[in-house]
């Protein structure tokens, strides 16, 4: 299950995560996302702080990923519930 992001910072670690989970290297998903590998490589060490929406989706796509909103207060037991039915399922 993935963490919460709550910053840009913690947005570039778990695309880092997710790209060398999935043995993807910095270039390969760049090229397929349409961005520079310097660009990538900055998000995931943080360095970037302002990546554009567009990019981000772009690079969540190539990992076979999208976004979820949610809201930022802690989740009820009934939404942690939901959540492993969703995982499971």
């Amino acid at each position: 299950m993935m963490n919460a992001i709550y910053d840009i910072q913690d947005l570039g670690t778990q695309i880092a995560t997710l790209r060398k989970n999935q043995g993807l290297s910095q270039t390969e998903v760049a090229r397929k996302a349409g961005v520079s590998r310097a660009m990538l490589s900055d998000l995931e060490t943080g360095q970037l702080h302002d990546p554009g929406v567009k990019k981000v989706l772009r690079l969540l796509t190539v990992l076979g990923l999208g976004i979820k909103l949610v809201p930022l207060s802690p989740p009820t037991l009934d939404d942690l519930l939901a959540d492993q039915e969703d995982s499971h399922a």
